[in-house]
């Protein structure tokens, strides 16, 4: 019985290979951005045996970690090598993973019906980033030590019990031996969960179908099978890979480290500069961007957990960008402000670099909730207005498609607002750019006037002015917008009817535009005319939330 047990495990494990590396269909027309999640396995393999050889000789305590990693660098026989191996391949897994992500953001791969593959490489991205930090935390150096206090200070930020979790998390009141440990088993368990996730990501992926370069449904295209002419040229890619990688461990295996990480962990003195690793320092530089803790660390995890809401965000009928010139370029924007925000990360906190951080950081995050939107909006016009009526669209008698120049007016608007929006954040972080702002004194029956006269408006005014301009959450709040101006592109899209489930949309829609353009011009007569734009009494609403800028009166 145990044979046959045996037997039939290897069938299904030979059944299993023949069919994912062999037979398995590839659409033909894919290009050498596709071999970086084949690349990115083979480093995780190379990560998980190297990390498996180090644990040998590691010993996890206060006194001896540092003094263990020394010798395994000296005494063991190739532990340099296991050690360069493991430290320079953690960089090279980071940048082939961030290339597939910018890979699957340019194509499209976050669509239906890949969504599900798109979620789990998320989440395995998100491993890797705590797999990473509880690594750097090991060797138990300067760097790693304020690092850990740093990072586990995160967690103060929740309300209530985040002290109490911090505590739980270092097991005392600092980083001691106790944290040691536990860093040290996490570490060793996540990269097993990530394998998990990793082959849970490739069935998925196989299940649905690799997506192409065309981003058009994988049935449509002719196809071939994957052994021998894609896994050829996987391994092509991994050996140009791989010889780089060699160059930087035989040859530069401490560029990608730190000079005060070879200082033994002193809780009495702190490193003039902290700094994470390479692969942190986008995320790093807008944390650090944000004075406010609580602010820098919250909008910190927004923009990693971002990624999840790209399949929700992005409802572009065309999946490729490569044939929509307007989000290319944004794309292109984004990827290079991504890179500045690595940049900004490394250099030390004094201005310009805390300025241009911030900025960036804003950048970086409208992209998703609102560069993206308006973008599906202005090319899904265009492309209906000019290319081709789609099929799903059968024309009866006395229906006809139509497309409201209101979106293109719409989208000019928020432009504007957004161009705007960078003169008032250039005005607070820089101070190089003054507006008069006299200030002359409403009377409240006048206000009250116009709270009776354009309710919806003062609304909007109180609102979207302080929750917008007054703080750095407020590109969030365009993500209502954005959503509604999709449910009225849907309705236009699919011929104007007086269907119950589109017209309160449309009606809604309406409302919230004429608001927001009578807000726009008082808010822009504010800078050009000097009208006050603090209309309306907002101190309830500046104690009660402590956002918004502190007027004067």
């Amino acid at each position: 019985m145990k044979s046959l047990s045996n037997v039939l495990f290897v069938n299904f494990v030979s059944k299993a290979l023949y069919s994912y590396l062999v037979k398995y269909p590839t659409p033909m027309n894919i290009n050498y951005l596709w071999n970086f999640g084949f690349m990115s396995a083979i480093f995780l393999v190379i990560q998980i045996i190297s990390g498996l050889f180090l644990t040998f000789f590691f010993t996890a305590h206060v006194d001896l970690a540092f003094f263990s990693v020394e010798h395994i660098m000296r005494d063991i026989n190739y532990g340099w090598l296991i050690r360069y191996v493991h430290a320079n391949g953690a960089s090279f897994f980071f940048f082939l993973v961030y290339v597939h992500i910018l890979k699957g953001i340019y194509y499209g791969s976050y669509y239906f019906p890949r969504t599900l593959v798109w979620f789990t490489g998320c989440i395995i991205y998100i491993l890797m980033m705590g797999t990473a930090f509880l690594g750097y935390v090991l060797p138990w150096g300067q760097m790693s030590y304020w690092a850990a206090t740093v990072i586990t200070n995160f967690v103060t930020v929740i309300p209530v019990v985040g002290k109490d979790i911090v505590y739980w998390i270092r097991g005392g009141y600092s980083i001691n031996n106790a944290t040691l440990s536990r860093f040290f088993s996490l570490h060793y368990l996540l990269p097993f969960v990530i394998a998990v996730l990793s082959v849970y990501h490739i069935y998925q992926l196989h299940k649905s179908g690799s997506s192409n370069e065309l981003g058009v449904r994988s049935h449509y295209l002719n196809k071939i099978s994957f052994y021998p002419y894609f896994l050829v040229k996987d391994f092509f890619g991994l050996f140009v890979v791989l010889f780089f990688f060699f160059i930087f461990v035989f040859f530069f295996p401490e560029a990608f480290n730190h000079s005060d990480n070879y200082i033994k962990a002193n809780p009495l003195v702190t490193p003039a500069h902290i700094v994470p690793e390479w692969y942190f320092l986008p995320l790093y530089g807008i944390l650090r961007s944000i004075l406010n803790k609580t602010y820098g660390i919250i909008i910190m995890f927004v923009a990693l957990l971002v990624l999840f809401l790209l399949p929700f965000i992005d409802k572009s009928l065309i999946k490729n960008k490569t044939f929509k010139p307007f989000n290319r370029t944004l794309f292109w924007f984004f990827a290079y402000n991504f890179l500045f925000l690595g940049y900004l990360g490394s250099q030390s906190p004094v201005y310009p670099y805390i300025e241009l951080g911030l900025i960036c950081s804003h950048f970086h995050l409208l992209y998703f909730f609102l560069l993206i939107p308006l973008s599906v909006i202005f090319e899904t016009s265009f492309f209906f207005s000019f290319s081709f009526k789609p099929k799903k669209i059968k024309l009866k008698k006395g229906q006809y498609p139509t497309y409201s120049n209101l979106q293109y007016f719409c989208m000019a608007y928020l432009s504007l607002l957004f161009m705007v929006m960078c003169i008032q954040y250039l005005k607070f972080v820089t101070n190089l750019v003054h507006f008069p702002t006299p200030e002359i004194p409403w009377h409240g029956s006048f206000l009250i006037y116009l709270y009776l006269k354009w309710p919806f408006l003062m609304f909007n005014l109180n609102f979207f002015y302080w929750f917008f301009i007054g703080n750095p959450f407020g590109y969030i709040s365009l993500l209502p917008i954005a959503y509604l101006m999709y449910r009225y592109d849907s309705a236009c899209l699919h011929l104007r009817t007086r269907e119950d489930n589109y017209y309160p949309w449309l009606m809604v829609y309406y409302a919230y535009v004429l608001s927001t353009f009578c807000l726009g011009v008082f808010y822009i007569s504010h800078h050009i005319l000097g009208i006050p734009a603090q209309l309306v009494p907002t101190d309830w609403f500046i104690r009660l939330y402590h956002w918004g800028p502190e007027w004067k009166d």
